[in-house]
């Protein structure tokens, strides 16, 4: 347990230093707890990969805001990836809705400016064939 500690201080400290080969182990070591967390709340295999991704940014971003007296690595690791994977499955919610709003608006339904033109099209096809 004590060795486990050490290697997590070991790997927040080169977190922290911007150490490359730090964020290559992190991927190594918490990648399957990233999946597992992001795996229910997102379906889409790329939509976790991309969440994945982000979290890993945020890890490199952030992790000088860690505070090891308030909790564990892990714990703050799991709040983070949780949080990231519901904004992001909110996010695409949203998108799903505008993007099907402007669809139907693309599509030209109930538009009045096509629905007259098509009226007067119905009634010169009309007058032209009687």
């Amino acid at each position: 347990m004590v060795r486990n500690k050490k290697k997590t201080d070991d790997l927040i400290a080169r977190l922290r230093q911007r150490e490359e080969t730090g964020m290559e182990e992190f991927l190594l070591k918490y990648s399957p707890l990233l999946r597992y967390i992001i795996g229910p709340i997102l379906s889409d295999p790329r939509e976790q990969e991309e969440c994945v991704s982000d979290v890993a940014m945020r890890v490199w971003d952030k992790i000088h805001q860690f505070d090891e007296t308030k909790g564990s690595f892990t714990t703050w690791l799991t709040v983070l990836t949780r949080n990231m994977a519901l904004n992001r499955a909110r996010d695409g919610r949203k998108s799903v809705t505008e993007s099907e709003n402007l669809e139907h608006v693309m599509s030209g339904k109930n538009e009045p400016e096509k629905m007259i033109l098509h009226q007067e099209r119905m009634e010169q096809l009309k007058s032209v064939l009687s």
